[in-house]
């Protein structure tokens, strides 16, 4: 619910929230979930990064108002982190696919004189085209 409307969930009695699923594994494990804080993961340019959710106060009581702040910007925090890594990653990609063409471009080093004639090649590019035969002596 806090993904698909970007806003906090702030849930007081989660075992009392026909949306929450964990009632099963409050048995199981023995744990009692009593409060949940859920608030969107938004990136810098607003898109839906993920959810941060916070299980049951440290203290009595439920979550304070000044508790939502703290999450909201650790949300905050965690968005543009996320934007910056993924921003990255895409870079780190490009630098790789450009570092391949410029290898291949390199491969096939020709130069060519005004009248179109092959004057010269690299030692790659020798096995790749009859040289002896291309250049003009």
């Amino acid at each position: 619910h806090c993904a698909a409307s970007g806003t906090v969930l702030h849930i007081q009695d989660a075992h009392e929230d026909a949306r929450w699923a964990g009632k099963e594994f409050d048995e199981r494990s023995g744990y009692r979930t009593r409060q949940l804080l859920c608030c969107p993961i938004m990136g810098p340019t607003q898109r839906m990064l993920g959810v941060m959710q916070i299980v049951n106060t440290t203290h009595e009581g439920d979550f304070a108002p000044k508790d939502i702040m703290v999450v909201q910007a650790m949300a905050s925090s965690a968005g543009v982190a996320l934007e910056n890594a993924n921003s990255l990653a895409r870079a780190q990609q490009k630098e790789m696919q450009l570092g391949v063409l410029l290898g291949a471009m390199d491969a096939l080093l020709l130069t060519f004189d005004a009248a179109g004639v092959l004057v010269s090649c690299n030692k790659t590019s020798e096995g790749s085209i009859r040289y002896s035969e291309s250049v003009r002596v």
